[in-house]
């Protein structure tokens, strides 16, 4: 089920009774955050998930301008504002 699927199911009683979600002050209050931190503090961190045919074409990546000219994605609904930023999309 998609994020703004679920949080309306949540909201309207049906199907979910909880989502796990980033917070927003909207969010907190519309609905009652229970404060767990399920990732310990990780859930900001990104890595590189590439195919391993692309290796040495990866160790060859010395500087921000080489990253720049490889095409990244990223799942729906993921902050993608560190890529945003980094001008690392297209």
């Amino acid at each position: 089920m998609q994020q703004g699927r679920a949080i309306l199911s949540l909201m309207q009683g049906e199907h979910v009774d909880v989502v796990w979600t980033m917070t927003s002050r909207k969010r907190e209050k519309q609905l009652l955050p229970i404060r767990i931190p399920l990732l310990k503090g990780l859930q900001g961190y990104r890595i590189f998930i590439i195919n391993e045919n692309d290796n040495e074409k990866f160790n060859k990546i010395s500087t921000l301008e080489d990253l720049r000219e490889l095409v990244a994605g990223q799942g729906r609904d993921m902050i993608g504002l560190i890529l945003k930023f980094c001008r690392l999309t297209k």
